[in-house]
């Protein structure tokens, strides 16, 4: 359920704003917008800090992770997180510097080493007493053509080019590339770059140390975050004469707790409805059966507008449904189950709904498997009788028919899906006479429903379809606008055509619940051959065999996983959201509070 705002203006003395701050974020139910933007030193300062703090946590948090099981030193003094934030920033800066000091390093030595080890500037000195010396490379293909009073000597040569040197006692033009030399001589700068290396790996060393403060810092990063939104709320106050305020959005079953400190503080309070459903944030607090498809919606960061609808419960089964016939296989239902289990062990104090989401998940896929006769791929013949009797014939007897019938149960799936989703505009936009045009698009659905399963599967079309396309093609264009909008949205009238063929698409594309349980049930059985044609009887072939299997079931599961990020979440979040008009457009509410404040 989408949570209902208020619209709160909060006003305050403004010698008051520091202890209203405070106060509000005590209570933790206001989420603020800035009154203007908030500037300041204050705010620049924290910002910068907070963004080398960020920098330092995650340098230590690598160095704690690369070099895990070392032993390091802890002879440093104790300093305290920012200092340690001061150093971590010092080091990587004096890092970045030697890094690129190396680069020019690499690139001088590059230069140079084609041509041996001298001092660069001793051509120089030979130029003032009328000795020209001139470094060049040119291609293996390319022939050396120099001056009549100049010679020629090569120094090296390789594939990729020859390079040698000029020399003559009067100034001279080469058609051959010059390399621009470095100040030092080669042997110099191998020098430098070795004192370099030492440099970063003194560099890496201190950091190394410093990883055991890494708890430290993201402690200090925790409270610089907390400073920043502080300083951010003091800046976005607005302000007239001796009256400081603040504008935001508090949950409609949370404004007593500001009422009830109204008075104590002196505060004045205006509660409104929110003018804008664009600015509101969106607050959702789900039932306790729906609250697994929270962990999708954290994975994927959506949420729907203020102004949308919530639609977890749908999308938790629908989502359900996809993801069984999606994997489509009974065995992996009972290791995604297992793993689950075991999970939920090594994680006892774990939020509980992630693991309720693939308990359900696991659950429905152990029972679409079952029906189809579907264990590893392993193929029904090879199967216990008890098993194959608990299968569904409809969707198993006959590769061609059953392979047409989930065809169909997908297409049905997803003419009931979008359904819903139009049933569901029709009851919000009601009494308005658009929902008769909610009714067309529903018949326009299962129109398109008999036409995927005669164009794919083969079934006549049935001849009231083309009565029931008539009557949704009117319904739809005589109520999809009012009289008042027709000009406003003539458009939508003129791409009609185009929303006839996207219907069609959306109900046609639902057929990739089919086409993705298919290839997983090639791919496991494709495997489960391989493996066959091995000989059991020879014991080294043994592990040969459960190498196969582990590496091609595991395979087969990866893409799966995969398949259910593109297909699964697709089919609710585009499809069906389209119908629905949901565009997940939410902001999140994030009220002002203290960190240990359990979120409202």
């Amino acid at each position: 359920m989408i949570v209902k705002m208020k619209q709160i203006t909060l006003l305050c003395q403004t010698r008051d704003k520091e202890s209203t701050l405070e106060e509000l974020r005590d209570i933790g139910v206001l989420h603020l917008v800035p009154v203007q933007e908030p500037q300041g030193d204050d705010v620049n300062d924290v910002r910068q800090e907070l963004e080398r703090a960020k920098a330092a946590s995650s340098a230590l948090d690598l160095y704690a992770h690369e070099h895990h099981g070392l032993q390091h030193s802890h002879d440093h003094e104790a300093v305290s997180a920012a200092e340690t934030v001061e150093k971590v920033s010092q080091l990587l800066q004096h890092g970045k510097e030697l890094e690129d000091h190396r680069e020019v390093l690499h690139h001088d030595i590059s230069l140079l080493e084609p041509f041996g080890d001298f001092d660069p500037g001793l051509l120089h000195s030979l130029a003032e007493k009328g000795i020209y010396v001139r470094l060049f490379s040119a291609s293996p293909k390319h022939p050396i053509e120099v001056p009549d009073d100049a010679s020629v000597h090569i120094l090296t040569s390789d594939t990729e080019g020859i390079h040698f040197a000029v020399t003559a006692t009067s100034e001279f033009e080469m058609d051959a590339h010059e390399p621009p030399l470095p100040e030092k001589s080669l042997g110099v700068l191998l020098e430098d770059l070795e004192n370099v290396k030492r440099e970063l790996q003194a560099v890496e060393s201190q950091l190394c140390d410093l990883s055991s403060e890494y708890k430290a810092v993201t402690g200090y990063e925790h409270e610089l975050e907390e400073r920043q939104a502080f300083v951010k709320a003091r800046g976005g106050m607005g302000h007239d004469r001796a009256i400081s305020y603040l504008q935001g959005f508090c949950p409609e079953d949370r404004v007593d707790d500001l009422r009830t400190v109204l008075d104590r503080h002196g505060w004045g309070l205006v509660v409104e409805e929110p003018l804008d459903a664009s600015a509101v944030p969106t607050l959702v607090r789900y039932p306790r059966f729906v609250k697994p498809i929270k962990a999708i919606f954290d994975v994927l960061q959506i949420l729907p507008g203020y102004h949308e609808a919530d639609i977890s419960s749908l999308f938790l089964i629908f989502f359900s449904i996809f993801f069984a016939i999606l994997i489509g296989d009974a065995g992996y239902g009972l290791l995604f189950l297992g793993l689950t289990a075991f999970m939920r062990k090594k994680k006892p104090d774990a939020p509980s709904y992630p693991f309720t989401l693939f308990y359900i998940l696991s659950t429905c896929t152990i029972m679409w498997g079952v029906l189809t006769n579907n264990y590893f791929g392993i193929k029904p013949e090879f199967l216990p009788e008890v098993l194959r009797n608990l299968r569904m014939p409809w969707l198993t007897d006959g590769v061609i028919e059953s392979r047409n019938h989930i065809m169909k149960l997908s297409f049905f799936i997803g003419a009931c899906h979008l359904t819903i989703a139009h049933i569901w505009n029709s009851i919000v936009i009601y009494p308005n006479k658009k929902w008769i045009a909610q009714f067309g698009w529903i018949t326009l659905v299962w129109t398109m429903y008999f036409a995927a399963c005669a164009m794919v599967v083969g079934d006549p079309f049935p001849g009231f379809a083309y009565a029931m396309l008539a009557v949704s093609v009117l319904l739809i264009l005589l109520f999809m606008s009012s009289s008042e909008e027709f000009k406003q949205e003539k458009i939508e009238h003129i791409m009609f055509p185009l929303a006839l063929v996207s219907c069609f698409v959306d109900v046609i594309s639902y057929i990739r619940l089919f086409a993705v349980g298919m290839a997983s049930l090639s791919v496991a059985q494709s495997f489960n051959d391989m493996a066959m044609r091995l000989d059991f009887s020879k014991v080294w072939t043994i592990p040969f065999i459960a190498l196969i299997l582990a590496a091609g079931h595991g395979l087969n599961i990866l893409l799966c996983v995969l398949g259910i990020l593109v297909h699964g979440v697709r089919l609710n979040t585009l499809e069906f959201s389209t119908h629905k008009e949901q565009e997940w457009s939410g902001r999140k509410y994030n009220p002002f509070k203290r960190s240990e404040t359990t979120n409202t």
